[in-house]
């Protein structure tokens, strides 16, 4: 009760804004939410191998597995190797 009486006698008390929103308001908030969307595919896809790599390590481990090393990563560490060489 106290809740609904506070949210009354707020409503009741309220001053005009005065405040214009023009029609290019919406296209610019859809315009927001469509790159936003587009942002975070375009992360999901970036990172996804790794979350792919990760998630396989893990269910590795606990099947007590040996995890595998794909062919990208012993490319990757010849190169090193042979670099330190």
């Amino acid at each position: 009760m106290k809740k609904t009486s506070l949210f009354i006698l707020l409503m009741l008390m309220t001053v005009p804004a005065y405040a214009y929103l023009d029609s290019g308001t919406g296209s610019m908030v859809i315009q927001m939410l469509f790159a936003a969307v587009a942002g975070a595919l375009a992360m999901i896809k970036l990172y996804w191998q790794k979350v792919k790599k990760g998630w396989q390590f893990f269910c590795a481990r606990i099947r007590g597995e040996k995890a595998e090393k794909s062919a990208s990563d012993s490319a990757i560490a010849q190169d090193k190797q042979s670099n330190h060489d």
